[in-house]
């Protein structure tokens, strides 16, 4: 926090900030989460000096940030989010094919049943 005080007093320049940096077009979220764990740890450290110039920092609102960070930290990743959505896709193709089985199966049945009777054909949903 003295590096604030002291940049506070040089005029025109602003402190450096290391941000996090972009890679692939994408946040890096777990690097993302461990700087902002470091900020907050940081905040509540020099809380006092926050709230000299903003009454509104203070300690709920380091607890907000600190639930904001572990709220991200339990989400998970893209890479499992798509192998979770791969596996749930394959599985809907599984069973989509043993459905349309089952139909042409009863469709074989009511034409076999129903044979030139384009009604009953249209109520099952067969007649083209």
């Amino acid at each position: 926090m003295e590096e604030l005080e002291e940049n506070k007093d040089k005029k025109g320049k602003k402190p450096k900030v290391n941000r996090p940096e972009l890679m692939g077009g994408f946040l890096n979220v777990s690097e993302y989460c461990e700087r902002s764990r470091v900020w907050q740890h940081k905040f509540v450290e020099d809380m006092a000096l926050f709230q000299s110039k903003d009454p509104s920092l203070d300690a709920a609102f380091a607890s907000g940030w600190l639930v904001a960070i572990e709220t991200l930290e339990a989400f998970e990743s893209d890479e499992v989010m798509m192998d979770y959505l791969g596996e749930k896709t394959d599985f809907v193709n599984r069973q989509r094919k043993v459905v349309l089985g089952l139909a042409n199966e009863l469709e074989f049945y009511v034409r076999k049943a129903f044979p030139d009777d384009e009604r009953i054909l249209f109520e099952f949903g067969f007649c083209h």
